[in-house]
């Protein structure tokens, strides 16, 4: 997967025996854009510091088979949640701030630690039109997830 300056988005993507090529600009991944969310949060209390870190997007397009008779909607969603905790032991002041007007510490040192949580989803559902004369639709629907969990190294 490749991403540059333009946020433009270009892969092989395989399952099985079948590789198809993605090559996406921001405008096309833009336009199937159907939600998307971050957002971040972070705190400290003397030495102790936490953070929390989200984001969510969720995209959706519709395509139809080769012969016109298939309507495939997809709707893939990917969501990373980033969350950890820090502990300054040293923290050397800056003498130049004062109590109105601090300044950040000249050295400190920090233990950090926390986690990722990884989750693409990718939902899809198949309608299928049938050639009579009243009109009907046959749909199904299914999804596939995969999760990942990550631990960040302390």
């Amino acid at each position: 997967m490749t991403s540059n300056a333009s946020l433009a988005l270009s892969l092989r993507l395989r399952v099985r025996n079948t590789t198809s090529h993605v090559d996406s600009s921001f405008s096309d991944i833009f336009k199937q854009l159907d939600f998307a969310f971050a957002t971040t949060f972070e705190a400290d209390k003397g030495r102790w510091r936490i953070l929390l870190d989200e984001n969510y997007v969720n995209l959706g397009t519709v395509g139809s088979g080769p012969l016109g008779r298939r309507t495939v909607e997809v709707e893939p969603t990917l969501n990373f949640l980033e969350f950890g905790a820090s502990y300054a032991p040293v923290v050397i002041a800056n003498k130049e701030g004062s109590a109105g007007q601090p300044l950040p510490p000249v050295f400190s040192l920090e233990i950090i630690g926390g986690g990722r949580f990884t989750h693409f989803g990718l939902g899809w559902s198949r309608q299928t039109r049938r050639m009579s004369k009243g009109a009907a639709i046959l749909s199904t629907s299914s999804s596939v997830t995969v999760r990942k969990f990550d631990r960040i190294p302390q």
